[in-house]
């Protein structure tokens, strides 16, 4: 079979996956040819499907070698049965060595007919891989205490003398483990001492670790533990902290005044009022309105789209202001430059139309809208399989964790790569900060702004085609349809749920060891383009 074949097939399977109906997927699964089954299934990932017993066809594909990771995440999120056969499956794959072995088995623990992994296969598994199962454990739920005893006391004993390769599991275990088990909690709490003297420089890493840390102690010591964050240098992360961890089970009128003391204390730098903003919405619309109020009269781009972000999932907020206010609101980001506006914009029209609103649309914000509501519809024929003519070169970052090499491809995403090119040679990306790593998932940046709603320069089309996002796969992060810029993502593991759906420039050729080690607040020193 030619390349060009093995592509076409390849985005067959995947467009298929994305769209057939849930009621003839098993059908479907039994007439596909080989190569297009694993697509196909990864297509199917991020859906939730109306299946309950494992097609013959996909039951093969768990028992082979590779194991398909889009068939264990679909195991992971969907109620589909597993029989004895096939349940020491997952945890033979987390003691494997192999680290897409582990992912896979590490995913497909979410699934309540899996048996529990043992603590021995939970603690082989690689740092990268532990935050993968930390969450699938919380979403399933009914793990024995001993069996997050077990995990808080090997992770912990290993976070302080390595935390740069630790500190992601430690995180992502304390967002995991139930707060309304009395030893756990005293588990947590018991270590508190010891993580909170990790040292991950440089110091706005230490200042984001530190304030991590103290949100989610706070879930269990009820928002009072303001001491351990406050001890971060770094201080709008600080302020922006004690904004997220105001907040229930608080009592509302203290939570509403420790977000005023917040906002008069960081009412300069818009970071610290999108916290506030956000953390508003989530306490009773009486003493929410003030702070409302207050901010919706802010006019930068980033904190308005957080604004009206949280009041679309908060209507009742929304209705509480008053007519006048709330009609400048949604007009706001239509008065400010299109690209940098662009996120705020599409959220002023989502909340228009959950209000009952007339929408006022522009181009952007229709076809923003129609992204979200059809994500395979400017889906392009899949280049997966066929080697571009000409390399785009070697994207160069370093960062305060080390130096990550990226293979640009000049074939997928032109309009995408040629904005990260000028943007690199203006000097955009030094100092800039990676401000969303998720372990086990993604590290973002790429944004000057450092917030996540800045690094838009000029709207560009947004070019979707059917790379795999694997391990140390790099694409462009989107708000909606044409709402890249500047701001990529390096996956640290295989994401089969993100194909198909954003711009792919690249993959690391050296340094995802880096990448693993990347964490909220490193910084990019410096970036370069290498030409071919």
């Amino acid at each position: 079979m030619t390349e060009a074949a093995q592509a076409d097939g390849y985005s067959a399977g995947l467009a298929l996956g994305r769209r057939a109906p849930a009621t003839e997927l098993s059908a479907i699964a039994g007439t596909l040819p080989p190569q297009q089954l694993d697509p196909f299934l990864r297509g199917l990932s991020g859906r939730t499907l109306g299946i309950t017993m494992l097609p013959s066809a996909w039951r093969l594909r768990w028992q082979q070698d590779p194991p398909s990771v889009a068939l264990a995440t679909l195991l992971g999120k969907n109620a589909i049965a597993v029989d004895a056969a096939e349940a020491p499956r997952s945890e033979s794959l987390m003691l494997d060595g192999d680290l897409a072995h582990q992912v896979a088995g590490a995913r497909s623990i979410q699934n309540a007919s899996v048996p529990l992994p043992s603590v021995a296969a939970l603690s082989a598994l690689h740092p990268v891989v532990l935050p993968l199962a930390m969450r699938a454990l919380s979403a399933r739920g009914g793990v024995p205490t001993s069996v997050w005893l077990n995990l808080i006391a090997t992770i912990g004993a290993r976070v302080h003398p390595n935390p740069r390769s630790w500190s992601g599991a430690w995180l992502s275990l304390m967002d995991a483990v139930p707060t309304t088990d009395p030893a756990v909690q005293g588990a947590l709490l018991a270590l508190e001492p010891v993580v909170t003297q990790v040292d991950v420089q440089p110091a706005g890493v230490l200042a984001a670790y530190r304030c991590a840390v103290a949100l989610r102690l706070d879930r269990i010591d009820q928002g009072h533990r303001t001491e351990t964050c406050a001890s971060g240098t770094d201080g709008w992360r600080s302020l922006a902290a004690l904004a997220e961890r105001a907040r229930p089970p608080i009592a509302p009128s203290l939570v509403a005044e420790q977000l005023r003391n917040v906002l008069v204390q960081g009412s300069s730098d818009p970071r610290v009022v999108e916290a506030v903003a956000q953390a508003a919405v989530l306490i009773p619309v009486g003493q929410a309105r003030p702070l409302l109020l207050q901010i919706a009269e802010n006019r930068d781009p980033g904190v308005l789209a957080a604004l009206l972000e949280g009041l679309i999932d908060h209507l009742p907020h929304a209705r509480a202001l008053p007519p006048p206010v709330l009609d400048r609101l949604l007009g706001a980001p239509f008065e400010l430059p299109e690209a940098p506006s662009l996120e705020a914009r599409l959220h002023a029209t989502e909340l228009r139309r959950a209000l009952g609103l007339p929408a006022r649309e522009t181009p952007s914000t229709v076809r923003a809208l129609q992204m979200a509501a059809h994500p395979d519809a400017g889906v392009s024929p899949a280049s997966t399989l066929i080697a571009p003519e000409a390399s785009a070169g070697t994207w160069v970052l370093e960062t305060t964790a080390g130096t990550i090499r990226i293979a640009l491809r000049a074939d997928t995403a032109p309009e995408a790569l040629g904005l990260l090119t000028a943007t690199t040679r203006e000097g955009t990306y030094r100092q800039s900060t990676f401000h969303r790593v998720v372990p086990g998932f993604v590290a973002q940046g790429g944004d000057p702004r450092g917030d996540g709603y800045g690094g838009t320069s000029r709207i560009i089309p947004t070019e979707l085609s059917g790379e795999r996002f694997e391990r140390g796969a790099v694409g462009i992060a989107l708000a909606g349809l044409d709402t890249g810029g500047t701001q990529f993502f390096i996956t640290l593991t295989d994401s089969p749920h993100l194909d198909a759906r954003y711009p792919y420039v690249g993959q690391v050729i050296s340094g995802m060891n880096v990448a693993d080690r990347l964490m909220t607040g490193d910084q990019i020193v410096s970036a370069a383009v290498i030409a071919p």
